[in-house]
């Protein structure tokens, strides 16, 4: 795998590293897009391949991410990240894990180097940066905190064979993040034997005439995203969550639970299978090894949504 430039600028030059992001921080006030080292484009816009030409990346300068993605009111929240490779079906799952260890120790720089607990994303109470960081491989996607259960769309997961897609949350002073994340996924592409690509040229342009290679709603099918836009005050636990007499502490644990098994529609078989009283290989048979059992009944056992019987 050939070293990407995001590599040799990090490794014993940190001015260098600056002086890119700050060249991108430049990019983004002019709604414009960023190549960053060898293999990574980086924006707060769309942006789209199409079959027709591979090599490039068109910067969609008129859609913002946060609002084709996410829906969200204000524009330039959410920063857009590919990393491109060979075609290969990446394991978003290995890969989520390195963006996450990767986002955790920027986390602690920053707030080493800020002498204090970092003033990061502002969200739920509680929440870690890495919650505001969605990711999308041909595998599969989701919040790299998450369950990692979602963007299984067959036209979602082929358009990603080439790149690695990351989307996170970020004041300007968290742009710094962007070259640890390109480090993790270049360093989690050698490890799972893909190369890197570097797009031969990136057009922007304002918009497009006729039909997209890729329906952007998918990405809305992120179910367990925390880059929604939030309309509820749910940083209170005894605050009322979206439902009417429903406490916001319950609603969000029923959502981390939803997480740990695949996504809401897996937790409610689980649920409406346990309600017809099934027997153990039932239950194996039907989970389909997607978890264990034994995590299952003492995950909802400890929510108190099901007692036991001894004896």
């Amino acid at each position: 795998m050939r070293p990407s430039g995001a590599e040799t600028v990090l490794n014993g030059r940190p001015t260098a590293a600056a002086r890119l992001v700050a060249e991108m921080t430049r990019a983004f006030e002019r709604g414009e897009g960023y190549r960053f080292g060898e293999s990574a484009v980086v924006s707060r816009r769309v942006h789209l391949v199409t079959s027709a030409r591979p090599a490039e990346v068109d910067i969609i300068t008129s859609a913002d991410a946060g609002r084709v993605f996410y829906g969200r009111r204000s524009s330039d929240q959410i920063v857009h990240l590919d990393i491109f490779h060979e075609v290969a079906r990446v394991d978003h799952r290995a890969m989520a894990r390195a963006v996450r260890d990767a986002v955790d120790r920027y986390t602690r720089e920053a707030r080493s180097t800020a002498g204090g607990p970092e003033q990061g994303v502002v969200g739920l109470a509680g929440r870690r940066l890495a919650d505001y960081v969605d990711i999308q491989t041909a595998t599969g996607g989701g919040r790299i905190t998450g369950g990692l259960g979602y963007g299984q769309g067959d036209t979602l997961r082929r358009a990603h064979l080439t790149h690695v897609h990351l989307a996170f949350l970020a004041h300007q002073r968290d742009y710094h993040l962007v070259p640890h994340l390109v480090l993790a996924v270049e360093a989690e592409l050698g490890r799972q034997g893909c190369e890197i690509r570097r797009p031969d040229r990136l057009n922007h342009v304002s918009g497009r005439d006729g039909e997209t290679s890729l329906d952007l709603s998918d990405y809305a099918s992120l179910s367990d995203s925390l880059l929604r836009e939030q309309r509820h005050d749910w940083s209170s636990p005894e605050s009322e969550g979206p439902l009417p007499g429903v406490k916001a502490s319950y609603l969000r644990g029923v959502l981390d639970l939803a997480d740990e098994f695949g996504g809401v529609d897996e937790l409610a078989e689980i649920l409406d299978m346990l309600d017809e009283r099934p027997t153990w290989s039932q239950l194996h048979k039907a989970l389909r090894n997607r978890v264990p059992v034994s995590q299952v009944l003492s995950r909802l056992e400890d929510e108190g949504l099901l007692e036991s019987e001894r004896g």
